[in-house]
């Protein structure tokens, strides 16, 4: 236990004590000495009386409770005016970490990141000090949201995420096959209609010059995550990049930076890569289960590279147990900030300052009477 102002302590209570000590010398040597007035004959008789005993004893009782509680006092209110506090040190009370939510947001993803969505809705309620961020790319990339610590506005933009998503689903389950030519039904427009207004509303910013670029840049779309991070260099925070991906990269186009290229920058920075990968039945049908494994194994050495890890997402392994590896892999390598405060104690000596002034009054009254 220490003292914010120690020194009404130091000084306070041998100026206390040096005082009582010389007003008792004072108040003794004052009762031996005769000062004048008149004087009573025989007063032995009255002091050998019980009662007088009594009385006297009880005076001298209420005398020495008085000045003792009032000595107590001074000294609470010295001890309350010195204003001890403890300084606790809470390691680990809050995680300096940024996290941005990077999502390849093609079409065929649609159920890959809807399960992401919803399992970080339970992450960022549980996060404490730590920023997130979400990015979603596809041709080109859009800072959904900028790096916070406002976890309410987080969860709803992942909720707003939701139409996007469901709107992917129904294209692709119900008007999938019209993107080779074949002819919508008229009793479908309607819906189809409907479905694209959705769709054109995310995909404005993700599909910029898709037409001769082409869908999917992986690398673009980590490399600008990465530069969606604030300023490098300005703290120690660790910051980590959750990418979603198929990693079917459908450039028409060579893209600006690679897959490779964007995870080295990213260890360069010190900015690990988890990435979570699906192999969906768009890419199964189109090219195969052995070309989808040469995909994840291409993702998961870009991430390693970045001393992160990728996940594949399977039966066994589903998104949520993914998710809760990550966030058991970022515990052992988090940094933690020390959250140091000082805790004042007022409440004892306030007690003690109460009792004593209550028996110092009453007692006064006593006396006076």
């Amino acid at each position: 236990m220490d003292l914010k102002n120690p020194l009404f302590l130091y000084i306070g209570i041998p100026a206390l004590f040096a005082l009582t000590f010389f007003l008792l010398f004072f108040f003794r040597k004052r009762k031996k000495s005769y000062i004048g007035g008149a004087k009573a004959a025989n007063t032995e008789f009255i002091k050998s009386q019980s009662e007088f005993k009594k009385r006297r004893a009880l005076l001298i009782l209420l005398e020495t409770i008085f000045y003792s509680s009032l000595i107590g006092l001074i000294i609470s209110v010295l001890v309350l005016t010195a204003r001890p506090f403890e300084t606790k040190n809470e390691g680990g009370s809050i995680r300096k970490r940024d996290i941005f939510l990077s999502m390849d947001v093609s079409y065929s993803l649609y159920d890959l990141n809807s399960q992401v969505a919803d399992k970080l809705k339970d992450v960022v309620i549980g996060m404490n000090g730590e920023r997130f961020g979400i990015v979603i790319f596809n041709t080109s990339a859009v800072t959904y949201v900028p790096m916070t610590d406002d976890y309410d506005f987080v969860e709803q933009r992942l909720d707003e995420l939701k139409p996007y998503f469901e709107a992917q689903q129904q294209y692709m389950t119900q008007f999938g096959q019209y993107s080779y030519g074949f002819e919508v039904p008229e009793d479908e427009q309607a819906d189809l209609t409907d479905i694209l207004n959705v769709l054109s509303y995310y995909d404005s910013g993700t599909l910029t010059d898709n037409t001769y670029k082409g869908s999917s840049l992986i690398g673009v779309g980590l490399a600008s995550t990465l530069y969606s991070f604030p300023k490098f260099g300005q703290d120690d925070r660790t910051r980590v990049i959750i990418l979603c991906t198929d990693n079917q990269e459908e450039a028409i186009t060579p893209p600006e930076v690679e897959l490779d290229g964007a995870a080295k920058n990213c260890k360069k920075r010190n900015v690990r890569v988890y990435g979570i990968y699906a192999n969906t039945e768009y890419d199964t049908a189109m090219y195969g289960e052995d070309y989808g494994q040469t995909r994840y194994n291409e993702l998961k050495k870009a991430c390693e590279s970045t001393n992160g890890e990728a996940y594949e997402v399977t039966a066994k392994n589903t998104v949520s147990d993914i998710i809760n590896d990550i966030e058991a892999e970022e515990a052992k390598a988090v940094k933690m900030q020390n959250f140091v405060h000082d805790i004042e104690y007022p409440e004892k000596p306030a007690i003690f300052m109460l009792i004593f002034l209550i028996i110092t009054l009453a007692t006064g009254i006593v006396l006076k009477r």
